[in-house]
């Protein structure tokens, strides 16, 4: 059984490499819902994340000191945004 606000990584993270830089991750929120994140990495310090279930694209960064900020909106985040933020920062720090 999963807890509450668990992070999955799909299987497929050894395609994280120089030539295809995307992953998978899934989130399984605390009210059941569960998640699929497409990353894809723009530049060294940019990503973008398309969440399937909610149809939208989520704008992430990678600060000078390696701490990586996703924002859907300029408001402030909604719980599965930051669920999103935390299952993909799980996986650069894997990599």
């Amino acid at each position: 059984m999963l807890m509450k606000n668990s992070y999955l990584i799909s299987s497929n993270a050894n395609s994280f490499n120089f030539l295809n830089r995307s992953f998978t991750v899934l989130y399984h929120g605390p009210d059941g819902v569960t998640l699929h994140g497409y990353v894809t990495q723009l530049s060294s310090t940019d990503f973008q994340v398309y969440v399937k279930e909610k149809g939208v694209i989520i704008q992430c960064k990678r600060d000078e000191f390696g701490i990586l900020t996703c924002n859907l909106n300029s408001k402030k985040n909604v719980p599965w945004v930051d669920g999103i933020n935390n299952a993909v920062a799980r996986m650069l720090l894997e990599q």
